[in-house]
């Protein structure tokens, strides 16, 4: 995979991000994300799968450079069968929280139609635990998000990306649907706010335009002095 990532990052404005697996044979890799520490260590996070390999992993490496890198053992988070997270998760983002841990987003019940965000926890970026329950941010089903029994399509409730607001209040936004309008233009951006780690309290969409079925993968990031969406 070959990235190009404006990070800011000294010295200069575009880093080249370059990750091959060393076990490449039939291997299929989708989303990435990326956690810098403060001592520069660069975490690289991804999807991937192997031939009959559940899709209920993250795959992992670390580097000091963009470009070299070193493998560290795959996380499991998607459940067990029977739980309702096993099987294919979506994509995440790491992120730390006010009491220090590393928590890690994902998007549990992908294939289904009850998709929740949940989280990881690690103190170290390597060992990783689950927190327990049925996710922290289950889809609504309540105006102005689409119930599940309104979705034409793949039920949109995914994709977390938790980040602080410009008066340094913790948010989240997803990939998700309202229930008004045709049903190819109902995609929008879910947001909410966290109260604590485990109480993430909905509020209306960040933004919806009518024009897509789903508005996958969102991102918040500083441009031109602003938040953007």
């Amino acid at each position: 995979m070959l990235l190009i990532i404006n990070q800011g990052l000294p010295p200069v404005q575009g880093t080249i991000m370059n990750y091959m697996p060393s076990k490449q044979s039939k291997l299929s890799l989708w989303d990435t994300w990326v956690y810098v520490t403060e001592d520069d260590a660069i975490h690289l996070f991804y999807l991937a799968m192997l031939p009959n390999d559940p899709r209920g992993y993250a795959r992992h490496a670390v580097s000091r450079d963009w470009l070299h890198w070193e493998e560290l053992p795959r996380i499991r988070v998607g459940g067990d069968k029977g739980e309702w997270d096993a099987g294919p998760v979506g994509t995440g983002m790491v992120f730390r929280y006010d009491d220090g841990r590393y928590y890690m987003s994902y998007t549990g019940d992908f294939d289904g139609d009850q998709q929740a965000q949940n989280l990881l926890v690690s103190d170290d970026l390597l060992h990783w635990e689950k927190l327990k329950g049925t996710g922290v941010w289950p889809c609504p089903q309540e105006a102005p998000y689409e119930p599940v029994e309104d979705s034409a399509t793949l039920q949109a409730w995914r994709d977390a990306f938790v980040t602080r607001n410009p008066a340094g209040e913790w948010e989240a936004v997803c990939c998700a649907r309202v229930r008004s309008g045709p049903h190819a233009g109902r995609g929008c951006l879910g947001r909410c706010r966290i109260e604590a780690i485990d109480r993430w309290v909905d509020l209306p969409p960040l933004a919806a335009v009518g024009r897509y079925a789903a508005m996958e993968v969102p991102e918040v990031f500083a441009f031109a002095d602003l938040a953007t969406g």
